[in-house]
């Protein structure tokens, strides 16, 4: 339907518009529907300015208001950093790995072997890329109905491990006796299974349980 102002305005436009010989006619009928449409300046200063119900211009509405849009509690914003810590919590909680590995157990195997990561740093795109191809594989074969475990593990062993160390310790890495240095090894490397274990589970990857320990 038309909005009454604007045809009144498209009518005022044609008027202008119109030949000379034809203003004189169209102009009573014209301000015939201006009046009728609109109120004079006297009815606007009354009781009309406390008229909280008044219909605003077209062009002054919230244009969402003129949209049919569903209803919906639905968070408009992702707001991750918040809800995926409650997401993995519910999982952890709700223990979903132990009962999604339960309902398989008699179930013929499907074994994917992990290739550890070594426990020498914080985890990176790499690290990413390789756990949650992984992650997927195995959840799309518990699905299925395989008895599909993920037993992921850390390589603690190895010149990437000592190499940090060495870094650390400096110019004292010559003035370590070897036994002193295994230790500190073993030391960082627990250090960064912990760390390594925490931002794997914000990857959302599940796993057995007694494989996020150090061996």
């Amino acid at each position: 339907m038309i909005n009454p102002k604007n045809q009144a305005a498209f009518a005022a436009e044609r008027a202008a518009a119109s030949p000379s010989g034809q203003i004189a006619e169209e102009r009573p009928k014209h301000d015939a529907e201006q009046a009728a449409v609109r109120p004079s300046v006297q009815d606007r200063s009354g009781p009309a300015d406390n008229d909280k119900s008044e219909v605003k211009p077209v062009m002054t509405r919230d244009f969402k208001d003129t949209l049919n849009l569903p209803k919906t509690d639905f968070p408009m914003k992702a707001n991750l950093a918040q809800r995926e810590p409650e997401m993995l919590k519910a999982w952890e909680d709700g223990k979903t790995y132990a009962r999604m590995q339960e309902k398989n157990r008699e179930a013929a195997p499907y074994i994917l072997h992990d290739g550890p990561p070594y426990a020498n740093g914080h985890i990176h795109m790499g690290h990413a890329l390789n756990k949650i191809l992984k992650d997927v594989i195995v959840k799309y074969k518990s699905m299925k109905g395989f008895s599909a475990p993920y037993i992921p593990g850390w390589d603690c062993h190895g010149l990437p491990i000592e190499l940090q160390v060495d870094k650390n310790l400096g110019d004292r890495k010559n003035e370590v006796t070897i036994l002193d240095k295994r230790q500190l090894c073993r030391e960082y490397a627990a250090e960064f299974v912990d760390i390594q274990r925490e931002e794997f589970k914000r990857l959302g990857y599940s796993a057995t349980g007694r494989s996020l320990t150090l061996p």
